[in-house]
């Protein structure tokens, strides 16, 4: 995006096109260059006052009747030019609404607060309020994007968002405005009350009202809230943080300054009744949050939720007789805030303080606010059915409830033209746009799913009754060579695109893990065969032996692997320089040996390994790396894995924070190149003209982005080649389509998420990993046979509340999907189905954890459908199947031009390594313009 001075800035918004609606499509921006931003001057957030900081952008929107809505523009924060004249200083002609976008960027139901911005606008007779309220949304999201850095880190903390709409009509009458102002800035914020979560106290003013029927009450309108500040001031200095407004005769509650009000009661009859003001009367602000709360609470059936009248004396006469059991209120500032007392007549009347029901309703707020969106869909599977979107932002219930929006804007917002565009942001997808930014490359990623990191995303959930939220890995768990007190390696491809765009990601260094086999308890260390170890322990000395002739097989091997850095990697004549200049490394390897790279790892073992225990353990590493025992897997893949593994001084990583931790850091480095991702944004079609992949198309075919290198899939080889994405598959070889369906699909697998009940000093006897077989002579293939068990809570305890912890266990590459495939999910027979086959996880479970599912808070089950279908894995798969000598990945070249694959269909293994290292390759293979940076990359790595 251009940076233009602060003089032209003031110029551009005047420029007005001849439109009613407001429109997203034609959003300009005119973005302070980075030198000039102040984020990094944002006070700590414990500072922060509420509304007194602002970020560096502002959102305007011109209009003028008979011209309708101008272009939006996001420039720099800057004093408003209008004529002292402007109606909207003599009459209160304004209109705003606060919305709330929490530290992971979402923003809570805009579609209701754009609603009441709307009718507030009607309300005072403003023209223009029938405004598309969806194209004002994603211009408010691109604001928040330009602005994220702005964002203050921590749950209760927020950007809070201030659209305004003024008249800027010059003239003194009592008139509807001709022209208005819509505008939007924003101000990182704290709570709305400093006291955070803890109560508030209430004084019930009998002096002064707020608002009466007719008036202007239910509009968000400024006129509403000047006239209450000198009430507010006067129970500020009695000890009081807010006015409770109450109307007529009978004291009736209408509602606080910033928040509406419940009230818990029980009922003479001893029923539970939640009780809010009703909104009939027009005197009451029908907040957003207030609906959210009504809905919710509603649709859990336990007691009755009522909005109805109720009165001061009516409060005062539950409290004495102890019916009272809660109060609180609810806003978009406020939030969920407890009421402690309520001052009526002179006399307090104490209120029981922060209450279950209230902290319910408080972390179900804030779970949505904060990406825990999850927390419903497990706990409430009833009401809310799918993840929000920028075009699709309802989470559909019967009470029409909506959720949060994701606001990483969609292809409706991306340019119409990039250099590299890459479909699928899995971990393959995400380095090669890191390493495309890092060349310069201008680059967009489109990702079908609400978060980025494909297999490697995480997802948070609630538990009923449990403050906080457990956070999964839904895929990967098992890392190493990632920590950054750590020197790198030049074989690990993950830790290549990290460093290369200058991010790290937090870990804990562990050197153990626990092995649960028919020959007992063991825990596995890099002593693994050596005497006294493991080996030693179940074989003796023979085994031992054996396996220290395999390491010393292996030596050259992996000199060979480490030899060749992945960055060093391309498939043009630019090769010569990049990695030419790393052939000298291979002159002390033997030709002949380094063949066997692409050679069954079996044939290595076979050579030196004749112990059946031995040979059964390395069969289950392979497999757990590949989905293959040794037979199957390539040797460069062990290669690799075992000087992780068996190195002196080796240690594994627990990323602080699960494997989205990697993810975002990820995302963070392509960001700040510049590069750009679009979520829920599915691509139709990759558009292929001329035998050269030239863009693709996205919202349902109506839109075409241009790549101007390259198109980068991210797809699996069956998604690519099956599903209709490529316009034009005759710009393929016949033989090359056949072979590319015919890879083979590596089976499915059964999955167990469980947040359960833990202390830290039970956790500390547990190991973060547990390898299970049953029954070796099964072979590591059989289904129900072996398990693999991560409990990341052992070194993170970030990942649940406290006292608690999460795990994730599953089969891996051992389910069939044909038992799976045409059950309807929502079918007894899938629920079935799904408990049956979960059963052998929790078997296994009990063997470590007997008490496992009395602990248990909180389960998600996972099949094959689940994973075809938030995984986008086809048929479910644990990957491709590709046997070592019999077939071979594809890598990233196709026939068609300007068309490159990253991802685990064709680079070696189906882990983290491989699809890091396609994704490099991929970036590396987009143009030979790249080799310079290519070569600057591969000298700062040396360093």
């Amino acid at each position: 995006m251009a940076h233009l001075s602060s003089k032209l800035v003031k110029n551009l918004p005047t420029k007005l096109l001849q439109s009613r609606s407001i429109s997203s499509s034609r959003l300009a921006t005119a973005l302070l260059p980075p030198s000039e931003r102040k984020s990094s001057q944002m006070p700590p957030k414990e500072q922060l006052a509420f509304g007194r900081t602002f970020s560096d952008h502002m959102l305007k929107i011109e209009y003028v009747n008979g011209r309708g809505w101008g272009d939006p523009m996001i420039g720099p924060v800057e004093d408003l030019r209008i004529s002292p004249a402007a109606s909207s200083l003599h009459y209160g002609m304004k209109a705003y609404k606060s919305l709330s976008d929490p530290n992971d960027l979402r923003l809570f139901r805009p579609d209701l607060n754009m609603k009441r911005l709307s009718n507030s606008m009607h309300r005072l007779s403003c023209p223009g309020y029938d405004f598309d309220r969806e194209e004002l949304i994603r211009c408010i999201a691109e604001l928040v994007r330009v602005d994220k850095d702005w964002i203050p880190q921590g749950e209760g903390y927020s950007l809070y968002l201030r659209p305004t709409v003024i008249s800027t009509h010059p003239y003194l009458g009592v008139c509807s405005p001709e022209s208005l102002l819509l505008y939007v800035i924003t101000s990182p914020v704290g709570p709305y009350y400093k006291s955070g979560f803890d109560p508030v106290r209430l004084t019930a003013d009998t002096e002064y009202v707020r608002a009466w029927p007719g008036g202007t009450g239910n509009a968000k309108v400024g006129g509403n809230y000047a006239p209450t500040m000198l009430a507010a001031e006067d129970a500020a200095k009695r000890g009081y943080s807010q006015i409770l407004w109450i109307f007529g005769p009978d004291d009736e509650v209408t509602e606080v300054g910033a928040m509406n009000v419940f009230f818990f009661l029980r009922k003479q009859d001893g029923t539970k009744e939640l009780v809010t003001p009703p909104l009939t009367r027009g005197d009451i602000l029908p907040g957003v949050t207030r609906q959210s709360i009504v809905e919710w609470t509603r649709s859990w059936g336990e007691f009755e939720v009522n909005e109805r009248t109720i009165t001061l004396p009516e409060i005062k006469q539950a409290a004495d007789e102890n019916r009272l059991m809660e109060a609180f209120g609810a806003g978009t500032a406020a939030v969920v805030t407890p009421i402690s007392c309520i001052q009526y007549k002179g006399e307090d009347i104490e209120i029981p303080a922060t209450g279950e029901l209230t902290k319910r309703v408080f972390h179900d707020v804030m779970g949505i606010q904060y990406a825990h969106c999850l927390c419903l869909l497990s706990q409430h599977a009833s009401s809310f059915t799918s993840p929000p979107s920028i075009t699709s932002k309802r989470l559909t219930s019967p009470a029409h409830c909506k959720s949060s929006l994701q606001i990483s804007t969609t292809a409706s917002n991306a340019s119409s033209e990039y250099d590299v565009v890459i479909i699928g942001s899995g971990i393959g997808g995400l380095c090669a746009a890191a390493i495309c930014t890092l060349y310069g490359y201008s680059t967009a990623i489109f990702e079908t799913h609400y978060a980025p990191g494909g297999a490697a995303h995480g997802f948070t959930a609630k538990a009923p009754g449990i403050d906080g939220a457990f956070q999964f890995d839904t895929g990967p768990s098992f890392f190493s060579g990632l920590n950054p007190d750590i020197e790198a390696k030049a074989s690990n491809p993950l830790r290549t695109a990290l460093d290369a765009i200058g991010e790290t990601v937090e870990c804990h260094k562990y050197t153990t893990f626990g092995l649960k086999f028919p020959e007992g308890d063991y825990v596995h260390t890099t002593s693994f065969g050596m005497p006294n170890g493991v080996l030693d322990q179940v074989s003796g000395p023979s085994a031992v032996n054996q396996w220290s002739e395999l390491m010393r097989r292996m030596e050259p091997l992996e000199a060979a692997v480490a030899a060749m850095p992945t960055a060093a990697l391309r498939f043009d004549i630019g090769a010569v320089l990049t990695a030419g200049q790393f052939l000298p490394n291979f002159a002390s390897t033997n030709p002949l040996e380094n063949l066997k790279l692409t050679r069954p790892f079996s044939d290595v073992v076979d050579g030196a390994v004749s112990d059946v225990f031995t040979r059964n353990w390395i069969d289950l590493l392979c497999f757990c790396l590949s989905g293959l025992p040794a037979s199957g897997t390539i040797t460069a893949e062990m290669g690799l894995m075992l000087g992780e593994f068996y190195a002196p001084g080796a240690v594994m990583d627990c990323p602080i924070g699960g494997a989205k931790a990697i993810v975002d850091a990820l995302v963070r480095g392509v960001e700040k190149k510049g590069g750009e991702i679009y979520l829920k944004s599915r691509v139709d079609e990759i558009v292929v003209e001329d035998g050269k992949a030239t863009g693709v198309k996205v919202e349902n075919g109506k839109k075409i982005i241009k790549a101007k290198k390259a198109v980068i899939s991210n797809l699996s080889v069956w998604d690519l080649f099956n599903s209709g994405i490529i316009s034009n598959n005759n710009a393929f070889p016949d033989d090359f389509v056949r072979e590319r369906k015919a890879t083979p699909v590596g089976k499915s697998f059964m999955h167990l998420h469980v947040g359960f009940e833990m202390a830290r000093n039970e956790l500390s006897k547990l190991q973060p990993h547990y390898m299970y077989i049953d029954d070796w002579s099964r072979g590591v293939k059989a289904e129900d046979n072996a398990v693999l068990l991560s409990i990341p809570s052992v070194h993170d305890e970030t990942l649940a509340p406290p006292g608690h912890a999460v795990l994730h266990i599953y089969t891996p590459a051992t389910e069939d999907y044909a038992r799976w495939e045409g059950l309807d999910r929502k079918s007894d027979a899938y629920k079935k189905l799904k408990e049956e086959r979960s059963q052998y996880l929790w078997t296994v479970l009990e063997k470590i954890i007997p008490d496992i599912r009395s602990r248990a808070k909180l389960v998600q089950v996972g099949t094959p459908l689940t994973h075809e279908r938030f995984l986008n894995r086809h048929r479910g798969s644990y990957g491709p199947a590709i046997i070592a000598g019999e077939g071979s990945f594809p890598f990233p070249k196709t026939p068609v031009a300007g068309l490159l694959l990253c991802g685990d269909s064709c680079f070696p293994g189906i882990g983290v390594p491989a699809v890091a290292g396609s994704g490099i390759l991929a970036a590396n293979s987009v143009g030979l313009e790249s080799v310079g940076k290519q070569l600057e990359l591969l000298k700062g790595l040396r360093k």
